[in-house]
């Protein structure tokens, strides 16, 4: 017994594609992903071949194994749309088949968090990360303005660590990072001009210059797309 039919529309509920969507991917027919699905046909070898390099399967996974949301995240599958960030810290080879829960600080509880009220009072998000430390926050862009990537990408989510002590702060030199100054977020890279470290602004390219006493900045361990139902 074959389970590419049922492995074909678990991969289209968690990429989110409709029949045609999926055929388009490789030059078939929405009928034949509908005849796949329901066990009426099978694809040829060839396309066998496309579907599993296309989303990181092999392909007697694909036939062989009716595959779980877990067993996905270990494939490329969903590495495109959760790992964005080539310049993390802990950024695995694979998507991990655990979850981490994260503090989840919205837009709307933000003022609460830097207002000092403990973690213990926020939500927390169960996410596809590998096990991180409890203290790890998952940050929300501002209402209306979506995080903008070093690639000019939209992400929901940025998975973050506070550098508490403003001595590491040069160790985050060429690093991603959000900076929180004056009740706001901006989202960049640490560089040094004329001697001075400052934040490059990805969304505007602008230069701040870092002051301690005036600022809090985190750095970007994870950027995460198409976490969050809207």
């Amino acid at each position: 017994m074959s389970y590419v039919g049922k492995n074909i529309k678990k991969i289209r509920s968690v990429k989110n594609l409709n029949q045609s969507e999926f055929a388009d991917l490789f030059d078939l027919k929405r009928a034949s992903i509908g005849a796949y699905e329901e066990g009426r046909a099978e694809p040829k070898i060839g396309t066998l071949q496309e579907i599993a390099k296309h989303f990181g399967i092999s392909i007697d996974e694909l036939l062989n194994k009716e595959l779980s949301v877990n067993d996905l995240f270990h494939f490329d599958i969903f590495k495109k749309d959760y790992v964005k960030s080539s310049g993390n810290q802990l950024r695995p080879s694979k998507m991990p088949l655990s979850f981490s829960a994260v503090w989840y600080i919205s837009s709307e509880k933000r003022s609460d968090y830097f207002e000092g009220k403990e973690l213990e009072q926020f939500l927390k998000l169960n996410l596809p990360l590998p096990t991180i430390q409890s203290d790890y926050l998952a940050f929300e862009p501002h209402a209306g303005l979506p995080w903008i990537n070093a690639e000019g990408k939209v992400v929901d989510l940025l998975i973050v660590r506070e550098l508490k002590d403003k001595k590491d702060w040069p160790q985050a030199m060429g690093k991603r990072v959000i900076l929180w100054e004056n009740a706001q977020f901006d989202i960049g890279r640490i560089e040094a001009k004329e001697q001075k470290p400052g934040l490059r602004d990805f969304r505007h390219s602008e230069f701040k210059v870092l002051e301690a006493k005036k600022q809090r900045l985190f750095l970007v361990l994870y950027e995460l797309a198409n976490v969050l139902s809207k």
